[in-house]
C-alpha cells in the first residue's frame, strides 16, 4: 500500500497461482544478478523469495529498490543478495495491479502516519481479507479508479470516513443548477407526468416529452457512462440516477440506511429509492436543458394550504387523472415556483371544493355586519 487511496490488489482467482509461483521461487537459481532498472529477479523478504523488478539503484551502497510483482510491496536489497529469476517464471505477468480508491482524501495536505496505519488495519494489507472491487474506470491521468466493499457490503471509502482515517471527497459539483421548465400560455393539450394533489401537478407538452426521450435521455446515458460514482451524496445534490436500466437527472432528497437514498427524477417528477451505487456525478453539460416536468397548480386552489390539499387528495389523484395521459389545459400565468392552470376535466372530478377556514371566517364576519 502506498497511501490509503493508492494500493495494489490481486484477484482472488489468482490465489492458487500465487502459491505455485511462491513455491517455485524458493528453489532459487544460483548465480549473480547484474541489476539494471527494469531487470526482474528474485529477492528475499521476510524469509521468502519473491519475484521482483528493479525500480531504483543506489550507487552509494550497492543496493537496489525492488517492487514485488506478486505482492505489491517495495523492498530494498543489496546486489549480492539478489538471485536470477528461473526461466519458467519469466513469462508469467505480475499478479497485482495498482488501483486508486474513490471518495476519500487526507485531512491535511498529505497522508499522516496515523491515517496510513489505520488504512493498513482496515484493508488488512498482506492479510487474507477479501473485498469486492466495483466501478473500475481509468481516469484522465491513467489511474485505475475503483469503488470497494467488504464482504458484508460496507463501502470501504465510507468506512474510512466514519473511522476518521480519511475525509470524504465527492465529485458532485455543488454549483450546478437546474433550469426550470416552462409552458406557453393558452389552451393546449398537455401530458400529465405526475399528480400529487390539486396543488402539485407536473405537466409538459408533447414536444417537451419528445425532446426528453430523443435527446435528453441519450445525452444522460452517455454522460453516466463516463461519470464517477457518487460515494458521499448530500441532500440537495444534483446527480444522475439509474432506474430500470435508464439514467435520469435527479436530486438527492434524503439519505437512508444501508447506503440507499431517496431521489427525485426531476424530468418525470417521480420520487424513488435506490442504492447509492446507482448514482453518478453530474456535470454542467447535463443541466443545460430545462427540466421537462413543469410544476402546476389548479387556478381554484392557488390560495389553499398545500398540506391540507395533500392530506385530502394525495391518495385519490391516481384515480382522477391518468399518468402520461393527455388533458386539455388552459395555461394562465407563471407564478413563483409554479404555473397556474385550468383543467376543467380534472376540476369536474374533484367536485365542489370544501370551504377553507379563511373563507368560513370571512363569511361569518360578513354575516355579522
Amino acid at each position: 500500500m502506498e497511501t490509503p487511496t493508492i494500493f495494489y490488489v490481486c484477484s482472488s482467482t489468482c490465489v492458487d497461482q500465487f502459491v505455485s509461483i511462491l513455491s517455485s521461487s524458493q528453489s532459487s537459481t544460483p548465480g549473480v544478478v547484474n541489476p539494471v532498472v527494469g531487470t526482474c529477479c528474485l529477492v528475499m523478504d521476510e524469509g521468502c523469495w519473491y519475484r521482483a523488478e528493479v525500480v531504483k539503484l543506489s550507487s552509494q551502497n550497492p543496493t537496489a529498490t525492488l517492487f514485488l510483482l506478486d505482492y505489491g510491496k517495495t523492498v530494498t536489497s543489496t546486489f549480492s543478495s539478489l538471485r536470477p529469476l528461473p526461466s519458467d517464471l519469466c513469462s508469467i505477468p505480475g499478479l497485482v495491479c495498482p488501483v486508486k480508491l474513490r471518495g476519500v482524501r487526507p485531512a491535511g495536505k498529505k497522508w499522516a502516519e496515523e491515517e496510513i496505519a489505520g488504512a493498513l488495519l482496515l484493508l488488512d494489507v498482506g492479510g487474507e481479507t477479501q473485498f469486492k472491487v466495483k466501478d473500475v474506470q481509468a481516469d484522465e491521468e491513467g489511474n485505475t479508479m475503483v469503488t470497494m466493499e467488504d464482504m458484508d457490503g460496507n463501502d470501504v471509502a465510507t468506512l474510512m470516513v466514519e473511522t476518521g482515517i480519511a475525509e470524504k471527497e465527492t465529485k458532485v459539483e455543488k454549483d450546478l443548477k437546474l433550469i426550470p421548465g416552462s409552458l406557453e400560455p393558452g389552451l393546449q393539450q398537455l401530458l400529465v407526468l405526475s399528480a400529487v394533489s390539486p396543488m402539485e401537478l407536473h405537466l409538459c407538452s408533447q414536444a417537451q416529452f419528445l425532446r426528453f426521450s430523443n435527446t435528453i435521455v441519450p445525452m444522460i446515458e452517455t454522460a453516466a457512462s463516463h461519470a464517477d460514482p457518487v460515494l458521499c451524496p448530500e441532500e440537495g445534490d444534483i446527480v444522475l440516477a439509474c432506474e430500470d436500466q435508464v439514467w435520469y437527472r435527479a436530486t438527492v432528497m434524503q439519505l437512508l440506511p444501508a447506503y440507499t437514498v431517496k431521489v427525485n427524477l426531476v424530468d418525470l417528477a417521480i420520487t424513488t429509492t435506490m442504492p447509492m451505487e446507482k448514482l453518478r456525478s453530474a456535470s454542467i453539460g447535463v443541466v443545460t436543458d430545462p427540466v421537462v416536468a413543469v410544476p402546476c397548480c389548479l387556478d381554484t386552489w392557488v390560495a389553499e394550504d398545500k398540506k391540507v390539499a395533500l392530506e385530502k387528495w394525495g391518495g385519490k389523484m391516481e384515480g382522477l387523472v391518468e399518468q402520461y395521459g393527455e388533458v386539455e389545459v388552459e395555461v394562465m400565468e407563471t407564478l413563483e415556483g409554479f404555473v397556474k392552470v385550468k383543467i376543467p376535466q380534472l376540476e369536474q372530478k374533484l367536485g365542489k371544493k370544501e370551504m377553507s377556514r379563511t373563507e368560513m371566517l370571512k363569511m361569518k364576519l360578513k354575516m355579522k355586519e
